[in-house]
């Protein structure tokens, strides 16, 4: 779940920008004139072979159609419906992609017998094998000429693996917010990872029957504060402002641990929500959240602003702010006065470009901010 995009190579994200998810599966004359100006063609010549020693995957498809165009426009389609972060380089042909959970991959094309072009998925990044195979597959239906199901991004199905029971003991509870402080207070940074993962499942409601309890940690700071102050600290904490080294790799955890927080926030506010939490409007009069620059409504904001470059977090932060928006009528008083809605149209145009699901948030808060 992280905005963290990285850019080992030049990338074209303006051909994913201007792919407005029309019906039409053909570039237009401009995303055409891109495609040639970063390749030495356009046509099926252009594209690599394939490897003689690469294995034949279940991630891969051979598609009966001669034009990478079309394929590359199928794709980029099916990903913005996906809420994949993606973009493409057409010299090499391929996609360097991240879907929410922080899986990253690429989708690579090559030339095949028979005039017909073999699209790959390839793992990268990220522990979540599961899910990528769900979208590897999702992909390779698309580049086919497949409907994509959108739904499946909304279908989080509970295993043992992944659900929490509950527990009436406070105790027990208890325990696991401990155990999660103490990977968080950890000088390891994998063992903050998991910390910081362990949150994200405690707080989602969807797998967790101790979401309420979770929640309050992160928002009031209940039973200590090392849970709520964690997550203050990323989201407030500055950007590296070097990319060489070390401070490249401490700039790319930094990261990785703000979009966590995000992710945490946004299902700590849900669950307060659902659960009907008093607290919630209460937020507008508290300083760490309403304070200029520094308070979390702003941090929000700001992310929100950053749509074009961070869609994931700006989705996270739209996901927060439309639970603010609706927690009280002062609330959403400061959230319009603060150009809540300007940012929400603009966010939502990035949306509809590349990223389904933070343009349903913000269609959400531009509808609660409607009658206004």
């Amino acid at each position: 779940m992280s905005t963290l995009i990285l850019e080992p190579f030049a990338m074209n994200s303006l051909l994913l920008d201007r792919l407005d998810g029309g019906s039409s599966s053909k570039l237009s004359d401009s995303e055409d004139s891109i495609w040639r100006s970063r390749s030495s063609s356009s046509d099926y010549n252009s594209l690599p072979e394939v490897p003689s020693f690469s294995p034949v995957e279940r991630t891969r498809a051979v598609v009966d159609c001669s034009d990478p165009r079309e394929v590359v426009a199928r794709v980029a389609r099916c990903l913005q419906k996906l809420s994949i972060v993606a973009n493409f380089d057409s010299e090499r042909a391929y996609f360097f992609a991240e879907t929410v959970d922080r899986a990253k991959f690429y989708i690579r094309l090559y030339k095949c017998d028979g005039a017909r072009i073999s699209v790959e998925v390839q793992r990268l990044d990220g522990h979540h094998a599961v899910s990528l195979v769900e979208y590897a597959r999702a992909i390779v239906a698309a580049a086919r000429g497949g409907e994509v199901d959108e739904g499946m991004l909304l279908a989080k199905k509970s295993s043992s693996l992944n659900y929490i029971p509950a527990y009436t003991d406070d105790v027990v509870c208890a325990e696991y917010l401990t155990h999660t402080a103490e990977l968080l207070r950890s000088h390891r940074s994998d063992a903050v990872l998991l910390g910081v993962e362990s949150l994200l499942l405690l707080t989602d409601r969807d797998r967790s029957q101790v979401s309420p309890h979770a929640a309050e940690a992160v928002l009031r700071g209940r039973g200590n504060t090392v849970i709520k102050d964690f997550i203050h600290k990323c989201l407030r904490g500055p950007p590296a402002a070097s990319s060489d080294g070390e401070d490249d790799f401490d700039r790319r955890q930094g990261e990785i641990m703000r979009n966590f927080a995000l992710a945490v926030l946004g299902n700590s506010l849900q669950t307060a929500s659902d659960v009907k939490c008093p607290m919630l409007s209460s937020l507008v009069r508290s300083d760490e959240w309403m304070e200029r620059s520094s308070g979390l409504v702003d941090v929000l904001l700001r992310e929100l602003s950053e749509a074009r470059d961070r869609c994931h977090g700006a989705y996270h932060a739209a996901r927060c702010l439309n639970v603010l928006l609706d927690s009280s009528p002062a609330m959403k008083r400061t959230l319009i006065e603060r150009e809540l809605i300007g940012m929400m149209k603009k966010s939502r145009a990035v949306g509809r470009k590349r990223h389904s699901l933070l343009a349903k948030e913000c269609d959400a808060a531009l509808a609660l901010m409607a009658d206004v």
